[in-house]
């Protein structure tokens, strides 16, 4: 009876242990732009991917399960020019709206291209959420999931240490999730993890208000999306080191502290013209001083 309790009980917990959240929507609706009706069975799909789907009798079409990225929205329809919306942004949890007023196409003719803007309020957002994209991460002067969330107002990083403490929280009562896995540590509910900036696409601080989804928190969340492939094969090598200044003569204002790390990543699809991809990063540091300190 015990045996079969704990089997049951090992089943319920399993949604909660697999299905945090690591993709976002995409909903909209697809119009005639001169008459505002809607125009069901119109297609809609994401390029480079093998997901779509069709608007309905009030020309409303949602796609579900949608990786985390930047994107372009294709929508077509019989007797009508072709849209495509690019720089389409979905974030973890979040839905994207993207619409469609599409013309009437009396003679075949060019598709139309439009370059979409991020909404400066998010009608989903119910909490304070900060979202730092890849581009705006590549930008920042800091390194490591630590140092990143720490740029963000009310949070705070201890001093050479990895605890981080949300919105005046104990270190332990925040919680950081990797493509929806707990990255704390069970027994002491440290952050060991270490990512390069180079492997997130994009990172999502969340303090207060929260979803039920997320356990194991009471003053805030980090949300990291990790990098995937496309259809395009690329990579980067990336060398950081102070190794050319001196260690006991002042130069360009600081010392060598024997900060090192080299960072290299490859991505692309695993056979050139399909939609299944790759991405790979691999990191090493090597630091001659772990903790240094100015004196």
């Amino acid at each position: 009876m015990k045996k079969n309790f704990l089997i049951v009980s090992l089943l319920l917990l399993l949604p909660v242990l697999l299905f945090a959240g690591t993709t976002g929507k995409i909903v909209g609706t697809v119009i005639d732009s001169e008459t505002g009706d809607a125009l069901p069975g119109a297609n809609v799909v994401i390029d480079g991917t093998t997901l779509g789907a069709s608007t309905d009798l009030s020309g409303y079409f949602i796609i579900l399960n949608v990786p985390v990225g930047t994107y372009s929205v294709r929508t077509s329809f019989i007797g009508f020019q072709s849209i495509i919306k690019k720089n389409v942004r979905v974030s973890v949890d979040l839905t994207t709206t993207v619409d469609f007023s599409m013309n009437a196409e009396t003679i075949g003719g060019e598709e139309v291209t439009i370059i979409a803007e991020r909404a400066l309020i998010r009608k989903d957002e119910t909490n304070t959420n900060i979202i730092k994209t890849a581009e705006e991460i590549e930008m920042m002067p800091v390194r490591n999931i630590q140092d990143l969330t720490a740029s963000i107002a009310g949070v705070v990083k201890q001093d050479n240490s990895n605890t981080m403490n949300i919105r005046g929280g104990r270190g332990e009562e925040s919680a950081v999730y990797i493509d929806g896995v707990l990255a704390n540590d069970p027994y002491n509910h440290a952050v060991r993890a270490y990512l390069p900036n180079e492997a997130i696409e994009e990172m999502s601080v969340q303090t207060g208000g929260f979803s039920a989804e997320y356990g194991e928190a009471m003053s805030g969340i980090v949300l990291v999306t990790t990098n995937s492939g496309s259809k395009h094969y690329f990579g980067s090598v990336q060398v950081i080191t102070d190794g050319f200044l001196p260690e006991d003569k002042k130069a360009l204002g600081t010392y060598s502290y024997g900060y090192n790390e080299y960072v290299m990543t490859f991505g692309g699809p695993i056979w050139p013209g399909k939609n299944h991809t790759f991405f790979v990063s691999g990191t090493r540091q090597w630091m001659k001083d772990g903790a240094p300190s100015f004196g």
